[in-house]
């Protein structure tokens, strides 16, 4: 049996049952696949940022091992990261 709504100053809609039940499941597909394709970017993401994490530190300790990076060296350029993105030291 069809539904009537009211709207302002327009008349009336009829919308089955069926159809507002098939439109309610096709905004929660949407959703699902919104979420899914936001999840696989994010991972996609942390995946990326893990292996240049991991590049990054494997560059560092080559740098030690050989004697091209000092302990110093390693606390200058934390500071200089550090004073770049605006924080303070005091």
């Amino acid at each position: 049996m069809p539904k009537f709504s009211l709207r302002k100053n327009t008349g009336y809609s009829a919308k089955s049952d069926e159809e507002i039940e098939m439109n309610q499941e096709d905004s929660v597909q949407q959703l699902r696949i919104e979420a899914s394709q936001a999840c696989n970017s994010l991972a996609e993401g942390l995946e990326q940022l893990s292996n240049e994490t991991s590049q990054a530190c494997s560059n560092i300790m080559s740098g030690v091992n050989q004697g091209f990076v000092s302990k110093d060296d390693l606390q200058y350029n934390e500071l200089f990261r550090i004073s770049e993105k605006g924080y303070s030291l005091l």
